[in-house]
């Protein structure tokens, strides 16, 4: 396939993702907040940003926006936690896939910053 349409399906891909997550944080502000969604929320935005940054700053390694994304994500995931396995609402495999998810992303991203900076070039 060629770079180009690969950029532009890439980014029209995004943008309907972001549209996604948009709708499903409408949804949790003005209808019902469900815990689990709003974790299922975080962690498709947070992979679908972390990725576009990843894939646009790979030569550089992470920048401040990418410490301020993961600091944000991660102080979501710490909220939700204990509403999560308090709420009894969807299923464990669920729940407890998408904590991993979620959390193994966030580690990943911590532990990056300690990558030394050749890895990158």
């Amino acid at each position: 396939m060629d770079n180009e349409i690969h950029k532009r399906l890439g980014r029209w891909f995004c943008y309907m993702c972001l549209a996604v997550c948009f709708s499903a944080l409408v949804g949790l502000v003005f209808f019902r907040f469900l815990p689990l969604f709003a974790m299922l929320n975080l962690l498709v935005f947070y992979q679908l940003v972390s990725g576009w940054r990843s894939a646009h700053t790979r030569h550089n390694g992470p920048g401040k926006i990418d410490l301020a994304l993961t600091v944000v994500a991660s102080v979501i995931f710490f909220l939700l936690l204990p509403m999560m396995r308090n709420a009894n609402t969807g299923s464990p495999v669920v729940l407890y896939s998408s904590f991993g998810a979620l959390l193994i992303m966030l580690v990943y991203d911590v532990v990056r910053w300690f990558f030394p900076r050749r890895v990158f070039a």
